[in-house]
This record gives C-alpha cells, sequence and structure tokens, in this order.
C-alpha cells in the first residue's frame, strides 16, 4: 500500500511538472525550452513514518520534517543547462 501511495504521488508530481513546464514556455518564453521546472519526492513514506502517526492533529512540524518534496529550476545557457541556487526565490 505504501508503495502505491508512494507511485501516486510521483505520478502527480510529474504531472503537475509537465503542466508547469508547458505553461511557463507558452506563456513566458514563446514556446522555446528556456527554463525548466523539476519536482522530486525527496522524502518518502516509510511504514514506520506512517506508522508514527503523523498525520495527527499537532504533528505538522514532524510531517514537514518526515517528508519532503524538492522544486528544483534549471535555465538553458546556450546548449547547457544551469541549475538555479534558490529556486524558490528566482520564480518570485
Amino acid at each position: 500500500m505504501i508503495n502505491s501511495i508512494r507511485t501516486d504521488i510521483e505520478s502527480l508530481l510529474a504531472q503537475i511538472q509537465r503542466n508547469a513546464n508547458d505553461f511557463i514556455k507558452a506563456y513566458f518564453f514563446d514556446n522555446k525550452e528556456v527554463i525548466e521546472v523539476q519536482l522530486s519526492f525527496e522524502k518518502k513514506f516509510t511504514f514506520d513514518r506512517v506508522k508514527s502517526k503523523m498525520w495527527e492533529d499537532g504533528r505538522e512540524a514532524h510531517r514537514q520534517s518526515e517528508i519532503c518534496i524538492k522544486l528544483a529550476v534549471k535555465i538553458k545557457e546556450g546548449e547547457n543547462w544551469k541549475d538555479i541556487s534558490r529556486p524558490h526565490s528566482f520564480l518570485n
């Protein structure tokens, strides 16, 4: 069951990533490959994490430390892609 949840979350993130990249490309860069947003599920569900009752009220900080979705942004410079440090600030 946990593997199924992980797979569902990874599929959802892939869909969000595709939609975000398509939107950015279409509305900001004349359909050119200039920027790429990447989402990855870094800290995943494990049986022990679920068993720790992380979803109970008042455990938000615990959940945030135990599960992590990472945002990365790359911009194209010539033929190469460059990683952007602090992607949240870059996208603002």
